[in-house]
């Protein structure tokens, strides 16, 4: 929902060339969106699906934005339907975003081979376009006794 509102009310994208799609849309309809919209809200079950079965007109996509790439292991949807994407092949822009995207090297690393990504922004509180964002917190340490 957040990157529907940022589409509609930050970027000013108009309503009707987007779509929401989720599994609970059936699979001929959204066969009629992929062909008559043109910015797509799908989760990453649906696009794995839709790549597989032909239904996405994958070699139109130009953009794909991966919100919560942390989950970019193994099997998962967003993995499959990269690996679908890249064997068609199709000039593809990626643009994976994550809050929590791991604490070690390792974990990163995996995400961005997952997901085919070229280079990495990181963004911590200090920065000045995520100053705004952050409030104020107050950390109190409480020792608890074991048993």
């Amino acid at each position: 929902m957040q990157q529907i509102e940022a589409c509609h009310n930050i970027v000013g994208i108009p309503q009707e060339w987007t779509i929401d799609m989720t599994g609970q849309v059936c699979p001929t309809k959204r066969a009629c969106f992929w062909k008559t919209k043109r910015v797509f809200f799908v989760t990453p079950q649906v696009l794995e699906k839709d790549i597989q079965s032909g239904t996405c007109l994958a070699k139109h996509l130009v953009c794909l934005v991966i919100d919560e790439a942390h989950r970019a292991s193994r099997n998962y949807s967003y993995c499959v339907a990269i690996r679908e994407l890249l064997a068609i092949p199709v000039q593809l822009r990626i643009l994976a975003l994550t809050a929590t995207p791991g604490s070690k090297q390792p974990a990163v690393q995996h995400i961005i081979d997952n997901l085919q990504l070229s280079a990495l922004e990181y963004r911590n509180e200090r920065d000045p376009d995520v100053i705004p964002y952050v409030h104020d917190r107050k950390i109190e340490l409480l020792e608890v006794a074991l048993g």
